[in-house]
């Protein structure tokens, strides 16, 4: 499957979108992104980009984006994504227009870091397009 949720989410917050994650889901989103950002030792004030159109780069974040996918139990040691993951994170009625934007994302590499970045990185490019 083509893919990048990070955001998942990352994915899918705030004012540019035109679903917001639920309490519970920013909830877990924000406990899976702390642990990961320490895990991967990343500088805590790239948290803030995760939910922009340009989302930092692949070297400032390391492998966080694959972390939280990890967390999620979102992808596999081989790199299949399931995003059957976050059904209970998104609404039922906007699972369909996330995994639409997720399918867009044609991610082709093997690197499992690189792979999780772009998926995140193009579904942010989709959901908060500039004008």
């Amino acid at each position: 499957m083509n893919a990048t949720l990070l955001i998942f989410a990352s994915l899918l917050a705030l004012a540019t979108c035109n679903f917001k994650f639920g309490e519970k889901a920013m909830q877990a989103l924000t406990a899976v992104r702390n642990e990961c950002f320490a895990s991967e030792n990343v500088d805590a004030a790239f948290i803030n980009r995760l939910d922009t159109y340009e989302i930092p780069s692949r070297d400032d974040l390391k492998c966080h984006s694959l972390c939280v996918f990890k967390k999620f139990n979102a992808i596999d040691e081989n790199g299949a994504f399931n995003f059957d993951v976050f059904k209970p994170y998104v609404p039922e009625t906007e699972f369909a227009a996330v995994m639409s934007i997720i399918n867009k994302c044609n991610v082709v590499t093997t690197d499992l870091c690189e792979k999780a970045h772009e998926l995140h990185s193009c579904f942010n490019q989709i959901v908060y397009k500039q004008n």
